[in-house]
């Protein structure tokens, strides 16, 4: 009997675009089955184009309805059967698959105290988180899901109040991790504490996401005199004060982060271009996907 080699050859990850054609529609720099311009054949065979579904406005779901301001975020999982919250300019909104709530008690949509400009909502465990902008400042509403009565200065009454700015906010277990300008804020329910100058990156950065994965956090900064972007690696128990590592990111402005199927997504502008990209993070660098123009 002789020994039999297999080989097993497997091509064409990079077909589509080439890397230069959000730039130049002439370009000759690519792979086999790559290409600098491209367009699509609807016509010539029937079943090409199929129409999607259209939209349709949710029960109560526009300026006719209750919702008179712009939703500037949406809790992305349900806080039980077919419900989830969103934030908008001065009110905090509960919404089905179907209607966006009105009346009950408490009255929806409920208005918040003070707030000027929404900018996440998150729950941990049995409370709702919502993070807002004041004329002056921010602060953090807290609304125990059992009632649904918002307190809703429970962040400036138990630490600090927030900077004015993004406030992007991520859950793991009893962590809360989020944005404060140039400061990262934590609490940890289980100890009772809330810090909202956990970690301080300096004048003139300021936090624009952040997202937990494999078991670390990753925190997307932008530099705000456009000196380029950064993302840092921390530790997943959110205790300590050093940072585990960061990625190679250059002269980009993140706009967010997404985790899907194992992989953290990042989308970014290219200020040397004004280019829109999605890439992903590959260990330590920041690698682009697509460009989108």
């Amino acid at each position: 009997m002789s020994d039999i080699d297999f080989a097993i050859t497997l091509s064409e990850f990079n077909a589509g675009f080439s890397p230069l054609a959000h730039l130049d529609d002439k370009t000759f720099v690519g792979a086999s089955g790559q290409a600098s311009d491209m367009k699509a054949d609807i016509i010539s065979k029937p079943g090409f184009l199929t129409q999607s579904p259209a939209l349709a406005d949710l029960t109560n779901g526009n300026q006719s309805g209750v919702v008179d301001q712009l939703i500037r975020h949406i809790l992305d999982k349900p806080t039980a059967s077919d419900t989830t919250f969103a934030i908008g300019t001065t009110k905090l909104f509960k919404l089905s698959s179907t209607t966006v709530t009105s009346g009950g008690s408490p009255s929806w949509p409920q208005a918040v105290t003070d707030m000027t400009e929404g900018e996440s909502v998150i729950r941990l465990k049995a409370n709702l988180y919502g993070f807002f902008n004041k004329a002056s400042g921010g602060d953090i509403l807290k609304m125990p899901l059992s009632t649904e009565v918002i307190d809703p200065d429970w962040g400036s009454t138990t630490d600090l109040a927030l900077e004015k700015a993004p406030h992007p906010s991520a859950v793991k277990e009893d962590i809360l991790v989020f944005g404060n300008g140039r400061y990262v804020g934590v609490y940890v329910q289980g100890l009772a504490t809330l810090d909202v100058q956990k970690l301080d990156f300096g004048e003139g950065k300021e936090v624009s996401d952040i997202v937990f994965h494999a078991n670390v956090w990753y925190i997307a900064l932008n530099d705000l005199n456009g000196r380029g972007a950064q993302i840092y690696i921390y530790d997943g128990s959110a205790i300590s004060n050093v940072l585990s590592d960061e990625v190679g990111v250059g002269a980009y402005k993140i706009g967010f982060l997404y985790v899907l199927n194992g992989t953290v997504f990042v989308c970014y502008e290219d200020q040397s271009s004004g280019t829109v990209a999605i890439g992903w993070i590959s260990g330590r660098q920041l690698k682009p996907l697509r460009y989108l123009g």
